[in-house]
């Protein structure tokens, strides 16, 4: 049974794994985690301003967070409104400014803008949620819209494949493989069929395996 064409056949199947295998390792292998460093305002051509970003593992947040919950991001943003407050009345004739006050008395030194405090936190269960508040006023609204991770992962549960063994006296034994994640559990299930050169026959098993996933 050790022919020629049996080891062209082995080699072969040994070398189609290895390739297999590498592909798989090279597509689906974990990638090395990406660390944030610091980058400059960008303003963009619809005026929108894309943040500075300035990491800092010490910063702490301006909210309370949630029982259990872990900052991840600490955003503030300084907003110009386009219509700006009116002025407060100065005493005068009637309630009015008098025509003679100068002007920088009445208008105030640089533009007002309102200052909002952004916390992204992950909570206890894995998903996120934002906080919001502002030392200009009090913050009365607002929306959080995930786009990302909303529908949950494909979780891979069975394996398939094939099992093929050579033994000391030439003889083969091959069969399907089949695997099923049950949990904290996993069910395995062989189909041997065994070929050996001194057996007056071909030999079939069923195996049943199982295992405990850690």
């Amino acid at each position: 049974m050790n022919t020629p064409a049996m080891k062209t056949w082995i080699a072969s199947l040994i070398l189609a794994s290895l390739v297999g295998m590498t592909l798989g390792w090279v597509l689906w292998s974990p990638k090395a985690p990406t660390t944030e460093i610091h980058a400059l305002a960008v303003r963009q051509k619809d005026r929108s301003l894309m943040l500075e970003k300035d990491p800092n593992p010490n910063a702490k947040p301006q909210q309370q967070m949630p029982k259990g919950a872990v900052v991840e991001r600490i955003v503030k943003v300084v907003v110009r409104p386009k219509s700006q407050p009116p002025l407060p009345a100065i005493p005068g004739s009637n309630g009015m400014v008098p025509a003679l006050m100068p002007s920088s008395a009445i208008l105030p030194s640089e533009p007002y803008t309102v200052t909002v405090d952004l916390t992204l936190a992950r909570m206890p269960d894995g998903t996120r949620r934002v906080l919001a508040s502002s030392p200009d006023g009090e913050v009365v609204g607002g929306i959080d819209i995930p786009t990302v991770n909303i529908t949950p992962p494909r979780v891979l549960k069975n394996a398939i494949g094939m099992r093929y063994v050579v033994t000391s006296d030439g003889g083969r034994e091959y069969g399907p493989v089949y695997h099923r994640d049950l949990g904290w559990a996993r069910l395995t299930t062989d189909l041997t069929i065994a070929d050996h050169p001194n057996a007056p026959q071909k030999d079939i098993s069923v195996s049943v395996g199982f295992l405990i996933r850690f």
